[in-house]
Parts: C-alpha cells; structure tokens; sequence
C-alpha cells in the first residue's frame, strides 16, 4: 500500500468500564466519512429499485412462493420492524447509520460504490450500474463506455439499462418522474457527502491493539454462548473470515458482536468492509494507512435486546447446503486470501485481496444469465 500523507492516526485507547469481564478496547473517532445523500423522493425510489435487496420488504420469513427463492439467494431474512445488517445486532438500528471510512485524502478508494452494488439483483432489474465521478480518470474511462459527456464531480452516476424493469414502484414512478415508456431516463444523479463525523466511543478495528483485544475476546465460544464451532485463532488476521463472511446481513458472529457491542453502550465500530479489499498499513509501528474500512454508528439508537439469541436466532443459515467449514460463514475461503507482512518497517500490516473480483464475477454472471432482448 503506498502511503500518500505519512500521518500517524494514534487516539487515546482506554478500557471501556463495562462489561469489566470483557475490558474492551475503546477511543474517539475523528473522522471524515463518505455517505449517499438522497432527499428526492423519486430519486430514491428509483434507488432503491434499482437495489431491491436495501428494501425493507423485499425479503421476509413470510415471503411468498416467487419470494422464497430469492430470500434462499440472499441468505438473510426480515421481520416487522426491519433488517438485520452486518454487526446490526438486531433489527431496530436505523438505517441511515453505516458510512465508508474516507483515508488521509477524503477518498474511500470506491468503498460506498461497492457497498451499493452489493445489494443488486440483475434477475429482478437487468443491468444496473454505479459509479463515483470524483477521480477524472475514472470519469473519462466511464464516458467512452456509456458515450456520455458527464463532468468530474462529487457524485454518483446512477445507471439502468432497462428502466421499465423497475417494476415493483412503476407506479408511483409515474408519479414523480414521468417514468411512462421506454424512453425512460437510464441515467440519474446520486449525491453523496463527505462530512466530518466524531464519536467518543468506538472500537476501531484499525488499531493493533484493538485488534489484539477484540478477536481474543470474541473468538472465545463462550463469549457470545453462539452454540456454533469457532476455530482457533492466533492474531486478528485468524479471525478476519468470520467478519467477511459474503452474505447480506452477516453471520451468526458478526450479528452477535453487534449486540454485545450496544448492550456494553458502544457509539461505533470502525470494521473492515465485506464488500471490496481492504488493508491497513502500519510503519514502525504506527498506522499510517487504511483502504476499505466502514463504520457502524450506534448512538442515539434503540438498545440492543439482552436476550442472547435476541440477534442471532433469526439470522437465516442451512447447514444442509454448505460444503465446508467456511462456507457456513459466509467465507469463500479459495477466492478470497489475506496476506500478513513479515518483518520489517510495516510489520503488522496485512491486506486482502480478491473481494472486489469476487462480487465482479457475481455480477457478470447474473447479467449473462439474463434473457436477451428481443
């Protein structure tokens, strides 16, 4: 990873009181985060269209027969109230509260793009396509494919191929934009911000030390009393795989450490993204770099419950259809790898690799299926 400000990020880490067993690991966030900012109403009606698995309805353990197949696709369920996203804990955390972790240079190295197009469904809405116009490169590169003449910029380009596919809102579409016939705009601009955001208390999974605490603590079976086996772990790299399980709305571990996280009164977690590469680079020590890293905001939201299958006993898994240890996490364990580096200045830094092709091929191999048009 090449370094482009050599800073040190080094907060002021201190033991969170509660629970006084566990003695986690926290400090203050200071940050700049980048998140989408949607306010028109049509707008996000095509958004969330064009990415039914955001939906809150979309998928549910009383899901029709057409339904069931895509809630057995998603690996995940809803109940009344809402969904279960990645260290969610339960249902009740609201939705507007996960943003992309930006690096010394506010850009988040594509995170939110591939976060958005994780969520997509080329079989319910054809090709559907994002991109972030900030970097004129990329600009110019998405302008010959498309043909178009868009400006660099903060924002997202938002584009459906077949618009009248967006069936399940057409109606209200109509409504507010006019989505009549054919001729229907493929192209929609998406507003993001970058602000500033701080929180006093946040389990920054960036830091070595918090690392070091945090996978001793929870790959301890008996920390989260989870009934499921839990392998070994030697250093924070061990555990990664539990965190970067592929299924939409997590696993069995992930849901678990969010619900302890907001039953111990935790504001965020800083953890490292399921949905593109990710990496941290540390220089003699200090953490000096970082790419593909979100946060989760836990304040000011409901508490988690204390029933301890509250979060993770509607999680939806079938062990009949997993083939190996990793499989039933969510891992893709021979597509994805996670690389450490030796000694030297950057010992400690490790990256993985392989998540951004692995949904890439996802994708293209949904669209090839897709039927042709006439």
């Amino acid at each position: 990873m090449q370094t482009e400000k050599l800073s040190v990020l080094d907060p002021e880490i201190r033991i969170w009181p509660k629970p006084e067993r566990a003695q986690p690991l926290v400090c203050m966030f200071d940050g700049y985060v980048k998140e989408p900012a949607i306010e028109d109403i049509g707008l996000s009606l095509v958004f969330d269209a064009a990415f039914p698995a955001f939906r809150p309805d979309i998928i549910s353990n009383q899901a029709t027969s057409s339904q069931s197949s895509q809630s057995s696709r998603y690996q995940f369920v809803n109940i009344p109230g809402g969904r279960f996203r990645r260290f969610s804990g339960n249902d009740t955390l609201p939705r507007q509260r996960y943003s992309t972790v930006c690096r010394w240079n506010k850009n988040d190295m594509g995170g939110m793009v591939n976060e958005i197009l994780a969520y997509s469904d080329p079989q319910e809405t054809g090709i559907v396509q994002i991109h972030d116009m900030a970097d004129p490169a990329d600009v110019s590169v998405i302008n010959k494919h498309y043909g178009s003449n868009f400006d660099p910029g903060e924002y997202l380009v938002l584009y459906v191929d077949e618009p009248m596919r967006l069936s399940p809102v057409r109606e209200r579409l109509v409504d507010f934009i006019g989505f009549e016939h054919a001729n229907s705009p493929q192209f929609f601009y998406v507003p993001y911000i970058i602000k500033h955001k701080y929180l006093d208390t946040v389990i920054d999974l960036r830091l070595r030390r918090v690392q070091d605490w945090f996978y001793r603590w929870f790959s301890d079976p008996q920390a989260m009393n989870l009934g499921v086996p839990i392998r070994t772990c030697t250093c924070f790299q061990d555990f990664l795989p539990y965190l970067l399980g592929q299924y939409r709305g997590g696993n069995l571990i992930t849901q678990g450490i969010g619900r302890e996280l907001r039953l111990w009164g935790i504001q965020g977690l800083v953890y490292p993204s399921a949905r593109c590469d990710v990496g941290v680079d540390y220089n003699a020590g200090d953490l000096v770099d970082w790419y593909g890293w979100n946060l989760v905001d836990y304040s000011l939201s409901p508490s988690a419950d204390d029933n301890v299958f509250a979060a993770i006993s509607i999680t939806t898994h079938n062990p009949g259809i997993f083939k190996t240890y990793w499989e039933f996490f969510g891992f893709p364990n021979d597509k994805i790898a996670i690389y450490s580096a030796g000694d030297g200045p950057h010992q400690g830094s490790w990256r993985v690799a392989g998540v951004n092709l692995y949904n890439q091929q996802r994708l293209v191999e949904e669209i090839a299926s897709l039927p042709k048009k006439k």
